[in-house]
């Protein structure tokens, strides 16, 4: 298997990490939710993910710096990003993913390097968000008077 097929199985697995996470945030209904008025809510952190996601992909990869534009359906905008990196990437050889690459802010990897950072960028941002709805949610079930054993 090659390196670019292996990220090419990452992004799948994200779509699917993804999709299961707006599953969460819907079935506790945290989208506005926020853990504190300092925070971004659920919502915002979610499209800031995905919205990295296409934009890094357009700006890094494909030569086209169009602005993410979210609509009322995050699995569709989930879809849109995640399609658009892997169309980005997915020609790339294994020789490519170890060409050097800069990030806007100077700092220098591989392309294979920038690839993983927003992978891993996602995940923790779907992570983050999949806590913040679990909080909610176990607030609620006190508030209710569930008790926890």
């Amino acid at each position: 298997m090659s390196k670019i097929d292996v990220y090419l199985e990452l992004w799948d697995y994200l779509r699917h990490h993804g999709l299961q996470t707006i599953e969460v945030i819907d079935k506790a209904d945290a989208w506005d939710y926020r853990i504190n008025s300092n925070e971004y809510s659920v919502k915002e952190t979610f499209l800031h993910a995905v919205q990295a996601i296409f934009e890094d992909a357009g700006n890094w990869f494909l030569n086209d710096p169009a602005r993410f534009r979210s609509t009322d359906n995050p699995a569709k905008d989930l879809h849109k990003a995640i399609d658009r990196m892997v169309s980005a990437i997915q020609d790339f050889s294994d020789a490519d993913l170890e060409a050097p690459f800069v990030f806007q802010w100077g700092e220098t990897t591989t392309i294979g390097g920038a690839i993983r950072q927003n992978l891993f960028h996602a995940v923790g941002h779907f992570s983050q968000v999949r806590n913040w709805a679990g909080i909610l949610s176990r607030s609620k079930s006190r508030k209710a008077g569930t008790t926890y054993l």
